[in-house]
């Protein structure tokens, strides 16, 4: 599965790619029609939270604006699978593909470097959370 956020859901996105899904980030800039077109072309689902783009039926629109409210409703929505940890294979700030390089994970993208840190305990909780509702 495959999404595609509109620029006021880029904490969403962050979750989705630590929970091991690709999820690509709209920038302000990009119009509607391009968030469409683009959606298209990659074969994505828009998660939005503008009413006016929500009206075509490739949206979903987010009732939420917490975050975490926001990934709970998106893991219902599409009966997401939520790993217990997070999945070191799209990277969190640009959504670029992860290797391991030790004991660390790099994105061959932009260079951001990852390994379980202190991190680690919050976002599994929150995994846990996620799969009790």
């Amino acid at each position: 599965m495959l999404f595609l956020c509109d620029a006021m859901l880029a904490k969403l996105a962050v979750w989705l790619r630590i929970f091991g899904y690709d999820c690509e980030l709209a920038s302000d800039e990009e119009s509607d029609d391009e968030i469409l077109e683009r959606a298209k072309i990659e074969g994505r689902i828009i998660l939005t939270r503008d009413k006016a783009l929500a009206r075509d039926k490739r949206c979903v629109l987010i009732p939420y604006d917490d975050p975490k409210k926001q990934m709970e409703f998106v893991k219902k929505r599409f009966n997401l699978v939520i790993p217990n940890e997070p999945v070191f294979r799209f990277c969190s700030r640009c959504n670029g593909r992860l290797v391991k390089d030790g004991s660390k994970w790099r994105c061959v993208d932009c260079g951001q470097e990852y390994w379980k840190g202190s991190h680690w305990r919050r976002i599994s909780a929150f995994a846990q959370h996620l799969n009790n509702t």
